[in-house]
């Protein structure tokens, strides 16, 4: 098959099976879209494919030159059996009008070049990817692959129970947990996952950090938006009266497309950098902080959480007006240009 596609909801692994695919297989063109730092347009990923292929192949290093045409001259100097692996992750990511051919792939790929895919399942409104119906595809669906993915999640909760930097506070809400054995906490964690490695990530960071020390585990959320939902709860975003400072600051995040300081998070939000940092706080388990900056920058961790504070009903209760703090955000850039 000339195009493989791994197709699976937010959180069940896709990004990580590309990584690990990447990681042992080194001589794979790879493209990584992300969202939440601007990497997600066609022009950026042809400009770092072509890149890869003429580094790789030594090949005449030709700017504008088309995908299908360094895809031959590659091809030309691959081993009798050996061949070309592209790997593009998070389709649905990608930033792009106008056309359905998404991030502009050839529509005739020479024997030996193989596209491995990942997106999550299209929606209705969703552009698709155009293949021509000349190229042979093929798909692999996480979500059919229900005892296998089990497996993989008590794997990886079994990895968190031998990792010295949550041992121990798991092991001490285990104990309170009516003398619940280590097997049970992983089958019963497993099933509240519904196969969601994001929601693993999150609920075993909280349950060690001590978020849920009053919680039995009858009471822990389930699932992803499950557990969001949760979270936004805990951290009282739901008060009353609301506390509308905070919530702007989340919202403020969640409009910004790439990694910014906590001053200029206030400086967009229009709140006090004590607030800020309280926020930056409760919501740490959400988000990449970047230490190679300074100050440090954050992000969202997953794209995932953004969709959630998208929802509608999440928008309407908490009182805030996306365009506005878009509008917002885009004059106070203006202002600073303008000084």
């Amino acid at each position: 098959m000339a195009i493989s596609q791994l197709l699976g909801d937010a959180g069940m692994g896709k990004s990580s099976i590309a990584a690990k695919y990447v990681l042992d297989n080194p001589e794979a063109i790879c493209f990584f879209n992300v969202r939440a730092e601007g990497i997600n347009h066609p022009e950026l990923f042809l400009k770092k494919i072509r890149q890869q292929l003429i580094a790789r192949f030594h090949l005449p290093d030709v700017a504008d030159a088309d995908l299908s045409t360094l895809f031959t001259k590659a091809k030309e100097k691959l081993s009798t059996g050996e061949r070309l692996i592209i790997v593009i992750d998070a389709l649905n990511e990608v930033d792009q009008k106008g056309t359905a051919n998404i991030l502009y792939l050839p529509t005739i790929i020479p024997n030996g070049v193989y596209f491995l895919l990942t997106r999550r399942p299209y929606n209705q409104n969703e552009k698709r990817l155009n293949i021509s119906p000349s190229i042979s595809t093929q798909e692999l669906d996480l979500r059919e692959k229900i005892q296998e993915s089990i497996q993989d999640v008590k794997q990886y909760i079994r990895q968190f129970l031998n990792n010295n930097k949550y041992k121990q506070g798991l092991n001490q809400w285990i104990q309170k947990q009516n003398h619940m054995s280590n097997d049970e906490f992983v089958n019963k964690i497993a099933t509240k996952s519904e196969n969601n490695f994001m929601y693993l990530r999150c609920i075993i960071h909280a349950i060690a950090d001590g978020y849920y020390n009053d919680k039995p585990l009858d009471e822990l959320p389930i699932g992803l938006k499950g557990y969001y939902e949760n979270h936004w709860h805990l951290m009282d975003m739901t008060a009353k009266p609301l506390p509308r400072n905070k919530i702007k600051i989340v919202y403020v995040m969640c409009t910004l497309c790439s990694a910014v300081s906590g001053e200029l998070i206030a400086k967009y939000s229009k709140q006090n950098a004590l607030t800020v940092q309280e926020v930056l706080d409760g919501w740490a388990q959400f988000l990449h902080r970047q230490e190679s900056h300074q100050p440090p920058r954050y992000r969202f961790y997953h794209e995932s959480f953004r969709d959630f504070l998208h929802r509608q009903d999440l928008v309407q209760a908490a009182g805030v007006n996306l365009p506005d703090i878009s509008a917002e955000i885009t004059e106070s850039m203006i202002k600073n240009m303008n000084i």
